[in-house]
């Protein structure tokens, strides 16, 4: 908890070094390295961290699709490796394969980067270290109300679930898209409702457009800085390796 803001500084500078890399065995031994910071010195457990990396690792895996083939109709292929859907053509190359694979790395990698802050840091030290720092004060500010939203939503559809299903409300097919209808429209009002009573309760305590956070001193742990320095000092050295050695 205390160590959030050497946290920050990890993720990002990671996360540059991240993006500018261009082998996906750098970001491949960057994401196990992330991934074992995750599950064994912070004690995360496992089956819990690749569940939640799963989730998005789905939607990156379909995104490599759309890149590696490519849908032309017969007599505009570019590529030597196709094939011949009813005259739908459906093409790939060595370069589309590469490329595929290294969107795919870089954005898995980013997102264990993004996972190791969620994880590692509470969220209103994040909101803190970006408003001392001048960093967007706006984008800030939507993110802390957004971020409060989420949950007041899922208690009031937590809520609204529970007493439909005391009641039996989920028993049948019929039941069940009624009820899930009735679930949707009541959380989107009460949502409304619960938005409305918040902004009213700021105004009372002297809101006038800024979100002001309590924020405790901080004091930088040397021992920290050293190994965020010394990580960022390998991963600079790893991506010049890569490209005097021009490792794929």
């Amino acid at each position: 908890m205390q160590h959030s803001y050497e946290n920050i500084l990890f993720v990002l500078s990671g996360m540059i070094c991240a993006m500018l890399s261009g082998s996906c065995l750098y970001l491949l031994i960057v994401w196990l390295v992330v991934s074992g910071l995750i599950v064994g010195f912070h004690q995360v457990r496992l089956i819990g961290f690749l569940k939640h990396v799963g989730i998005p690792f789905s939607f990156i895996l379909f995104s490599a699709l759309s890149i590696v083939f490519d849908f032309t109709h017969a007599g505009l292929v570019d590529s030597n490796y196709h094939i011949d859907l009813f005259g739908l053509i459906v093409s790939y190359s060595k370069e589309s394969i590469r490329m595929a694979s290294l969107v795919s790395c870089k954005s898995l990698c980013l997102v264990t980067f993004v996972y190791y802050l969620i994880l590692t840091s509470p969220i209103h030290h994040l909101f803190a270290w970006m408003s001392r720092y001048k960093l967007t004060k706006i984008f800030g500010e939507m993110m802390l109300l957004t971020y409060r939203q989420i949950f007041m939503i899922k208690d009031v559809a937590a809520d609204i679930a529970r007493a439909q299903r005391s009641r039996l409300g989920y028993g049948s097919r019929r039941e069940t898209r009624r009820n899930l209808t009735q679930l949707l429209t009541s959380t989107f009002v009460l949502s409304l409702q619960k938005t409305d009573v918040q902004f009213r309760a700021m105004e009372a305590r002297c809101y006038d457009g800024d979100v002001v956070f309590l924020q405790e001193e901080h004091s930088w742990d040397k021992t920290r800085l050293c190994w965020v320095a010394l990580a960022v000092v390998l991963q600079v050295s790893g991506i010049v390796l890569v490209y005097l050695f021009k490792i794929v």
